[in-house]
């Protein structure tokens, strides 16, 4: 695994992005590589024990994400602040999608 944050950047497609939990919480979909093709697929993660062997770690993310999205002046770069732990705010950034509009829903 690499150490360098680059190496985790990718594009999401925004349609791609889920705006509320699905009804079910096992119908929520998860991204499945398989290390020795590294192919790609998209299942559902009510079939995760089917991928878990003998000594896996699963990690869990519980992260809460705060309504707090901002872009930089210019909107070239998009500001995500979280909170992790109390009396601390994390932040990420990245540069802003190009097809993405001024005035779109992200900019609350």
């Amino acid at each position: 695994m690499s150490a360098h944050l680059k190496d985790y950047d990718y594009d999401l497609p925004r349609e791609l992005i889920a705006q509320r939990p699905p009804e079910h919480r096992d119908d929520s979909r998860m991204m499945v590589l398989h290390r020795d093709t590294q192919a790609i697929e998209h299942r559902q993660f009510r079939e995760l024990k089917t991928f878990l062997q003998q000594g896996d770690l699963l990690v869990l993310n519980d992260t809460q994400v705060l309504p707090a999205r901002r872009f930089s002046n210019d909107g070239a770069i998009e500001f995500l602040f979280r909170t992790a732990r109390p009396q601390a705010m994390e932040m990420s950034r990245q540069p802003r999608p190009k097809n993405a509009g001024r005035n779109d829903s992200r900019d609350r």
